[in-house]
């Protein structure tokens, strides 16, 4: 899940302010109001689905129901799951007939699972995903228009790789380039975020956990924000610990997937919140996989409220919780569910020749078609396995040389790109860990 604040994806002044109003009375609605609400906002998708979306009218016909069967939250248990393999096959049939009106855009996810997919977002829920940041972060202090920044890699990818920053006034946004974070960079990137007068952060786990790491090692310590905000993958104890000792300031986390139908967020008191209002969370149970204490998890399945060019019903997002079976009120006040624990979506940093240290590497199979799979293996400083399964009718051959491409230009030519083709048919949900490194940092400073 992401919002990358561009005026023109998320310029609708009127709706966002009606919605960011509405959120903020809704956090304080009891159990019974907010589950009310999600009736509402589910009947709309629902008479849509049925109206406009011919997969979902093909299903809604073969079960022999109308979107009036469904009484309660509870009755989605009547339609399938719907996984990612479905997405693909079926694209066409999940577009909404009239996708138009809703100012569609093609996405595709940034592959954390290493199973990338493609789908249309569009207005109504890049306001719902304003609005949730909007609401989110408010709670760790910051107000729109406050100076941030955040680590983007896709923003740096068409750019010259000596680019350390970029300021958009605009949005008082600094930008920084997790290509860049190395020994050699790091007194200018940290002097870049004084000189913006930065009070928060935005990343993955790992990219932040880097930065601090580096920032330590160079006895830079003065860097004092007002919160971080990590999402994207699994935020690990150390990592937290890490962040929060150099920054001297909360970690507020987060989850979600760029499908926007599920959105769970660190309150203050820093307990995992499901956000109702944002999408609708069923746990499919995981017999095969169990937490430490033994207790059986969960598989999120989510529906979209908020996203109409194509809708996901029950949707697998192939990523595990543990909820909070007996939840006391969380001292914030708010009566959203709580989720014990999150799973999944650790990654990896792979280093460069020249001691960069570059987390998020997945993101490269953004830009290359026809991976239907991939692994990243780093065992020693000069060389890298990259594990790729291709779909039918794909050249292995173009695939290779895109690989090799993206991975020499951010490593340099020196990076010793190995590219293994394998069979690889994951079973839906799976989740393996797509990039891989063997290597120390420690041993690289």
């Amino acid at each position: 899940m992401s919002v990358d604040f561009k005026i023109k994806d998320f310029a609708y002044p009127v709706e966002i302010l009606a919605l960011r109003g509405f959120f903020e009375q809704s956090q304080w609605f009891d159990a019974q109001r907010l589950l009310d609400y999600q009736h509402q906002r589910l009947k709309a998708v629902l008479d849509h689905c049925y109206r406009s979306v011919p997969y979902y009218r093909r299903v809604f016909d073969d079960l022999n129901i109308k979107p009036d069967d469904f009484k309660a939250i509870a009755d989605l248990k009547k339609l399938p799951l719907l996984d990612k393999n479905s997405v693909r096959e079926n694209f066409q049939e999940l577009t909404a007939r009239d996708f138009k009106r809703f100012s569609p855009y093609l996405c595709r996810t940034s592959g954390t699972s290493a199973e990338p997919v493609e789908f249309y977002l569009d207005k109504p829920a890049n306001i719902l995903e304003f609005c949730y940041y909007w609401r989110y972060w408010s709670w760790a202090g910051y107000r729109l228009g406050m100076p941030f920044a955040e680590f983007s890699l896709h923003h740096f990818l068409g750019r010259p790789a000596a680019d350390r920053s970029q300021y958009l006034r605009l949005t008082n946004r600094l930008i920084l380039n997790p290509l860049a974070l190395s020994p050699d960079n790091i007194k200018p990137l940290a002097a870049e975020l004084r000189r913006r007068r930065c009070g928060f952060l935005k990343g993955t786990p790992s990219v932040i956990h880097t930065f601090a790491f580096l920032l330590n090692k160079a006895g830079l310590r003065d860097l004092k924000l007002k919160a971080v905000f990590t999402t994207g993958e699994k935020l690990l104890g150390y990592q937290r610990r890490t962040i929060e000792d150099i920054f001297a300031c909360p970690v507020r986390d987060s989850y979600g997937h760029m499908e926007r139908t599920v959105g769970i967020c660190q309150c203050p008191q820093g307990r995992y919140h499901i956000n109702p209002e944002y999408g609708i969370i069923e746990l499919e149970p995981r017999d095969d996989i169990v937490d430490v204490g033994g207790v059986p998890v969960g598989e999120i399945v989510g529906t979209s409220l908020h996203k109409f060019a194509m809708p996901f019903l029950r949707y697998r997002t192939g990523d595990l919780v543990l909820m909070d079976e007996n939840p006391a009120q969380c001292a914030c006040g708010r009566k959203f569910p709580v989720v014990k624990e999150i799973y999944g979506r650790a990654q990896d940093v792979i280093i460069s020749l020249d001691r960069r240290f570059i987390a998020n590497l997945f993101v490269i199979f953004n830009f290359i078609d026809g991976v239907t799979w991939y692994k990243i293996i780093q065992e020693k400083l000069d060389q890298l396995r990259v594990l790729a399964a291709v779909g039918e009718n794909v050249s292995r051959r173009l695939v290779e040389g895109k690989i090799r491409y993206y991975l020499e230009r951010m490593l340099g030519k020196g990076a010793g790109v190995i590219v293994e083709f394998v069979d690889v048919a994951a079973p839906c949900g799976q989740k393996h860990k797509p990039v891989e490194s063997r290597l120390k940092m420690d041993d690289f400073v």
